[in-house]
């Protein structure tokens, strides 16, 4: 092929993409040259840096400094016209190219002694080589391509040898193709000698065409230039025993490949070379496929990696981890948690088993082979269950676990100290044991955060049958009194009646002992929280709430909120509560009657405040100094305010939605007006506002205008509606 010009530049790009896998291979000098040289072909440098885009990032600059500056007279240039063309002359293509591609043929060419290549071995690197073009042919093509780059000849018998090897081809098969193409391999003299005529492989750009489109052909991963060795020594040829490369090469992996060798990286290759030079100060002597063979002999391979072993270093550990599970059945353990082991080795499990941390089969399966290789660890046999070690003779259970370590305990236990006790197991396996024991180990602090919780097995209570009993007849009597029991009473009464039992039990939080009635008694009455009621009888939470309440002269919303949490959710209630007590500021609430108000004094002064017929709170808030004094130290706000019009006025009511934790919302408004409820007020606070359109609006200024706690009305619709029918009616009269 020695057109020019635009076919040409077709040509050759369809000729790289046929050679794709042998040019990944070759360094930018010796690729140009492979092609160059194998296809007689002329080509300009731009139509070079085009086609070889594919294979190499070395760009233009990087083949033009190899064309022009080739000290071996390589290649060769030719002007024609305005354009430069080069070609490489086909000696070179022989010495230069197969010296670098082809390990085998160097190790013929060395022997000048024979007249033909006769090592099936030889061609078996060669078709080696080619595997990816080769499997889109037919076998004589296959015949042609293989033998077409040696220039003797090869004897019948490597072929047939090379070609069953790698084909499972018969030898009648072989012999036949080339006794029916005499016009390309030529005749056969007695010691049955082939080669490939030059005339038929010449012709190779129809053979690239067909092979470009074949996806199979185009190697997506380019062989990096740095190789194992210099381009003119064979690859495959050691100076050392066995055992002491592979020692070298183990050291290599261990020092800088512990994450493992990616066997399908070539840039990982020369990576291992670089490293195996800078260890022992010579070239790694050994292809890239004869790495990867050393390697697995050595190792395994995980994930697409290969790793090689420290044989003493793995057994060690895994000695290390059968003691560790075997101390755990010891104790009595049902299971070990791998997450465990993982935690506790990490990094050796990584560095000396090469499994990956999440792989649980894999670790298993290393740890059930370390029994079978000594009988210092018994017979017993291990089992995987999830990511549970079993014994084959124990069901595993986190909550048996937890169970045993806790009725051994007669004083509750912090989560840190448990989780000491239960060394083999996560903290999720924890969790769950204690999840599962709900129906005999309780929780015995109030604390907010897990890790400062206490547990105990409620059934190591120290207390008598006789105090159980005395606490059951209390409870029943409380039940029958007043339809429920209260933890705090219960305790109270110990106390008094029964101090000996109350004494065994002192060390217990009230949250802790009642927590274990619920498990002792539970078959007897209901435990809601600090509540105890009849079994299978709901108790109204209100009536216990303002119960709590009315039982205290005073007490803050935090601990009406505490209570709340512990028997109804955290539902205080706050409107009942409010008809029961009298709120002094933001956080306090007394009894009504601690505090006294002159109320015909209060109502006159309160007269002068409210304009018209209501007042919202939020106009009131700084005009309290007009107000009568208060006794007992109190001084006037709006909650004292909302909870005096609530109790005690004769001529004032509240005009809201209802009592709120956080302000005051609404409006007081005169009982003799015409307006009695909080609709009626919003409807007329919207008709004396001319500042909203739509409902949206109307919602927005009741908010913004302190009637309403957050900015939702469930009565919206209705009472815009009928505030426009007003404004129109309020219109129409005007008009007329």
């Amino acid at each position: 092929m020695n057109d020019v010009g635009r076919d040409t530049a077709l040509a050759l790009r369809a000729i790289v993409a046929y050679e794709n896998g042998v040019l990944r291979r070759l360094t930018v000098r010796a690729g140009l040259c492979y092609v160059l040289a194998k296809y007689s072909v002329y080509a300009t440098l731009a139509a070079l840096a085009d086609a070889f885009a594919q294979v190499w990032s070395d760009g233009m600059l990087a083949i033009r400094g190899v064309l022009r500056t080739d000290v071996e007279g390589v290649f060769e240039s030719k002007a024609i016209g305005e354009e430069t063309y080069y070609s490489a002359t086909n000696g070179d293509y022989y010495s230069v190219v197969l010296g670098q591609l082809l390990p085998a043929y160097r190790k013929y060419a060395q022997r000048k002694d024979s007249a033909c290549i006769d090592d099936a071995e030889v061609l078996i690197e060669a078709i080696d080589l080619y595997a990816s073009q080769l499997k889109h042919f037919s076998l004589k093509e296959k015949l042609v391509r293989i033998l077409s780059i040696f220039q003797n000849s090869c004897s019948i018998d490597a072929i047939c040898s090379s070609f069953a090897a790698r084909f499972d081809l018969p030898r009648e098969a072989i012999i036949a193709v080339f006794e029916n193409n005499c016009s390309v391999f030529g005749e056969s003299s007695n010691a049955w000698y082939y080669r490939a005529s030059a005339i038929y492989v010449s012709d190779i750009a129809d053979g690239a065409s067909k092979c470009n489109n074949a996806p199979e052909c185009i190697e997506t991963d380019r062989e990096c230039g740095e190789s194992g060795v210099e381009a003119n020594m064979p690859i495959y040829v050691c100076d050392l025993d066995d055992g002491e490369l592979d020692g070298r090469l183990a050291k290599v992996m261990r020092e800088s490949f512990s994450a493992g060798y990616d066997y399908r990286s070539s840039l990982m290759f020369a990576q291992f070379c670089r490293r195996y030079r800078e260890c022992y100060d010579v070239d790694l002597r050994l292809r890239r496929e004869a790495l990867e063979a050393h390697l697995r002999q050595m190792g395994e391979e995980r994930d697409g990696k290969l790793f090689v072993y420290d044989e003493a270093k793995k057994d060690q550990l895994l000695r290390e981890m059968w003691d560790f599970i075997e101390r755990a059945f010891d104790i009595g353990a049902t299971c070990v948690c791998l997450d465990v082991i993982v935690a506790k080795y990490r990094d050796r499990i990584r560095e000396e088993l090469f499994v990956g941390c999440g792989d649980a089969d894999a670790l298993v399966e290393l740890l059930e082979s370390v029994p079978s290789k000594s009988s210092a660890f018994g017979t017993k046999k291990l089992k995987k269950t999830g990511y549970l070690i079993c014994r084959d003779d124990r069901r595993p259970s986190f909550a048996e676990d937890v169970r045993r370590i806790l009725k051994s305990q007669y004083e509750p236990m912090s989560a840190s100290e448990l989780a000491k006790k239960l060394w083999f197991l996560s903290e999720t396996g924890i969790k769950e044991g204690l999840s599962h024991s709900r129906e005999d180990v309780v929780i015995t602090s109030k604390k907010n955060q897990e890790s400062d919780r206490y547990f105990f097995f409620a059934k190591n209570l120290p207390i008598s049958a006789e105090g159980l009993r005395f606490i059951a007849e209390w409870i029943g009597q409380e039940i029958a009194r007043k339809g429920y029991a209260i933890d705090e009473e219960l305790r109270s009464a110990m106390r008094r009646q029964m101090p000996s039992v109350a004494d065994d039990i002192e060390s217990f939080t009230t949250y802790g002992l009642r927590n274990c009635l619920a498990v002792l008694l539970g078959d007897q009455f209901d435990f809601n929280g600090r509540v105890m009621s009849a079994k299978g009888v709901k108790v109204d939470m209100s009536t216990v709430i303002v119960d709590f309440c009315r039982k205290r002269t005073r007490l803050t919303f935090d601990e009406l909120q505490e209570f709340a949490d512990e028997v109804n959710g955290g539902n205080m209630y706050i409107d009942k509560v409010m008809e029961a007590m009298l709120r002094i500021d933001e956080d306090t609430l007394v009894v009504p009657e601690a505090i006294e108000f002159d109320v015909l004094r209060i109502d006159a002064a309160l007269g002068n405040l409210i304009d018209g017929d209501y007042t919202p709170f939020r106009s009131l808030q700084h005009l309290h100094l007009r107000l009568p004094h208060v006794g007992g130290g109190l001084s006037w706000n709006n909650y004292l305010l909302e909870s005096y019009v609530a109790h005690c006025s004769q001529s004032f009511v509240l005009l809201h939605q209802g009592f709120c934790r956080r302000g005051t919302y609404g409006a007081i408004g005169r009982r003799d007006s015409a307006i009695r409820s909080f609709d009626e007020m919003a409807i007329d606070a919207l008709v004396c506002d001319d500042t909203w359109k739509t409902t949206n609006d109307a919602l927005r200024r009741l908010y913004e205008n302190g009637y309403l706690a957050i900015k939702a009305f469930a009565k919206i619709d209705e009472v815009v509606k009928c505030a426009r029918a007003r404004v129109q009616q309020f219109q129409k009269h005007k008009v007329v």
